[in-house]
């Protein structure tokens, strides 16, 4: 039995934990096997092991598991996708990934998987440094749409928190092809209708959350600490038409948290609006990392 804390309500669980061991793929072969998951298992946890590329590889009873709530792999190798995302099970709605040194994408999915990975509310990643984007438009759309927590820290190759396309980050593009991608972006519109907290911290090559349109209705906090080369915030103002007030994108926006010198180098035609809520940090010169989800 674990005892957590899920939406701020401690939770005991019966509980599935792999350590230390080495994990192969499943298959036809004589040596090759599957795991299988007990049906009512609510937390999974995996640590220190070598993993498959893919737990989808040994794990196809993820989907079964129907009261899988929350998932923790930590400081496994090998690893460079979790899994497709219709291979898990829609109950899950914790996720935390903390130094997975092979990972290159979060999921996997084929767009005709709509809504089966919908329940996931809180996102941790950190200390995955091959980790170049999260997400894709297609992918929040589908099956992301209940997120209300994401944080993101310490993962030094990140460039992106979302990207049009995955194949984008797959290999090295040329300029003109970069640059289409771009416009693409432009098109798209991002939408987090629950997130309330966005916290990205100590990464040193994110240049861009997302470069189109970005909605977050819900949102009441984001943090940007050590993130130099992130200059653009998707926030914006809208003025009605009707009496020439400004109104917020995000209005239930309450804090803004990163140095003030990183501030001050953003580019934002919002961001005379968003000043009140800047909190600046009081550390200086190495990180301040304090998670403030408000499940915990």
């Amino acid at each position: 039995m674990l005892e957590a804390r899920e939406g701020g309500e401690e939770v005991c669980g019966r509980k599935v934990v792999l350590e230390g061991c080495e994990i192969k793929q499943g298959g036809r072969g004589n040596d090759d096997y599957q795991l299988v998951l007990p049906t009512n298992v609510q937390i999974l946890e995996i640590g220190r092991c070598f993993l498959p590329t893919s737990l989808s590889d040994v794990w196809p009873s993820l989907r079964i598991a129907k009261d899988l709530k929350l998932c923790f792999i930590l400081e496994c190798e090998g690893i460079e996708y979790l899994w497709w995302v219709e291979d898990c099970t829609a109950s899950l709605s914790r996720l935390w990934l903390p130094t997975l040194p092979n990972l290159r994408v979060l999921f996997k999915f084929r767009p005709t998987s709509i809504g089966s990975f919908s329940g996931l509310k809180q996102l941790e990643v950190g200390e995955c440094h091959n980790l170049k984007h999260m997400f894709t438009p297609e992918l929040v759309k589908y099956h992301l749409q209940n997120l209300q927590f994401i944080h993101v820290y310490v993962c030094h190759q990140i460039e992106d928190i979302a990207v049009a396309d995955h194949d984008q980050l797959e290999e090295e593009e040329e300029e003109e092809e970069e640059e289409e991608g771009i416009h693409e972006m432009n098109n798209l519109i991002l939408c987090f209708p629950n997130l309330r907290s966005l916290e990205l911290e100590g990464l040193p090559e994110l240049k861009s959350i997302w470069k189109g349109i970005m909605t977050c209705d819900s949102l009441q906090q984001i943090v940007g600490n050590f993130c130099q080369k992130l200059k653009i915030l998707p926030l914006s103002v809208r003025i009605n038409d009707g009496d020439g007030q400004r109104q917020a994108s995000t209005p239930p926006l309450k804090k803004i948290i990163g140095q003030k010198e990183w501030w001050n180098g953003t580019h934002s035609h919002a961001k005379s609006f968003f000043s009140t809520l800047l909190c600046t940090t009081l550390v200086k010169g190495k990180y301040h990392i304090c998670s403030t989800n408000p499940f915990l």
